[in-house]
């Protein structure tokens, strides 16, 4: 992410602003996937959806994040083929996932978007979900791992219990 926001695409451009942006929403989730052989736009939203949801470290709901961005990479050969409706696919599966369980509608769901030609074979397409509730579970189970009491602030809010605004 931090090479392709500092550098400027022929195609469609994800800049440095959009990747501050994502990062200033605190816990986000990213994610790559290596489309390989599609065969129509639906294989694309497919094999990213599946992908977000595998390289997830933690257990985040993205469906709650605020803010995203997708970006794929292409080999000239593939990009020269290939139908943007495929590109299309992958923005459109991220912005129904991102936001699709915030109670409040009015604040737009953000999707910034990439498309860079690259020099690796095939197409890759990276992620990521900005604005992320935390991982509430996984932080319980490692406290109780631990065997130290959560905080009862805790549940309101993580940015109170460690001490950061």
């Amino acid at each position: 992410f931090n090479r392709l926001a500092a550098t400027r695409s022929p195609l469609i451009t994800f800049d440095r602003s959009e990747f501050t942006q994502l990062l200033d929403g605190g816990i986000v989730a990213m994610g790559a996937a290596n489309i390989g052989e599609v065969e129509n736009p639906a294989d694309v939203s497919k094999k990213i959806k599946e992908d977000l949801a595998n390289s997830v470290l933690a257990d985040v709901d993205l469906r709650y994040g605020r803010k995203a961005a997708c970006i794929f990479v292409g080999h000239k050969d593939v990009l020269d083929t290939l139908s943007m409706d495929f590109v299309d696919a992958g923005f459109t599966m991220l912005d129904r996932i991102v936001g699709s369980a915030n109670e409040n509608t009015e604040e737009p769901t953000v999707i910034h978007r990439g498309l860079y030609p690259g020099d690796e074979p095939g197409l890759q397409c990276y992620t990521l979900i900005s604005e992320l509730r935390p991982p509430y579970a996984r932080l319980q189970e490692l406290y109780r791992k631990s065997g130290i009491k959560m905080p009862a602030e805790f549940a309101n809010s993580v940015a109170k219990h460690l001490g950061v605004s």
